[in-house]
């Protein structure tokens, strides 16, 4: 494969499959480093459902951001399995998500950082049909901010807070599961 921080050195994808409710490993097969994660990824989703015991049936699948794709979507639905998918901070998701004023506040677990939340129906360009995607803004304060350090304008030179979003797309419908516990 290709190892882009280190030129010359190979290197692999390992994908792996673990069983929520105990942590067990299902499956941990490893592909050449030079593909995308959704490579061959159907291949990969009837291997885990073979190394299941018999009893067992997948019910809901939780993706990260490599495996953001219509035809792995598209697999799930077909397959009457819920998903939460990740979605990679793309600059028309950002665009789309500084424009939106339908933010809630959620209250934070811990930590001073302030979490917003939104959901809307959004369609990719590749894609067939509308998804369930949900909008997090993070607001993180800022290490420097100094509101006593100020420019010409009497403005801090720091924001108070960086702002960081994160983007999930989901086939949970909204009667069985809101934004927040999605």
């Amino acid at each position: 494969g290709h190892n882009p921080h280190k030129k010359g050195r190979s290197c692999c994808q390992i994908r792996v499959a673990f069983i929520s409710n105990n942590g067990d490993c299902v499956a941990v097969p490893m592909a050449v480093g030079n593909t995308v994660c959704a490579t061959d990824f159907e291949k990969f989703f009837q291997y885990v459902q073979k190394q299941l015991p018999s009893n067992y049936r997948i019910v809901f699948s939780r993706l990260d951001k490599g495996y953001f794709s219509d035809d792995i979507f598209n697999l799930f639905e077909n397959n009457h399995i819920y998903y939460v998918g990740a979605a990679k901070a793309y600059q028309d998701l950002l665009q789309l998500a500084r424009q939106l004023d339908t933010y809630q506040k959620v209250e934070p677990l811990e930590g001073d950082k302030i979490f917003w939340i939104t959901e809307i129906d959004y369609k990719c360009d590749t894609w067939e049909k509308y998804r369930r995607l949900i909008i997090v803004k993070e607001q993180i304060p800022t290490p420097d901010y100094d509101p006593l350090d100020v420019d010409l304008f009497d403005k801090p030179k720091q924001p108070r807070y960086l702002e960081r979003y994160h983007f999930y797309v989901t086939n949970i419908p909204y009667d069985k599961l809101d934004a927040v516990s999605v």
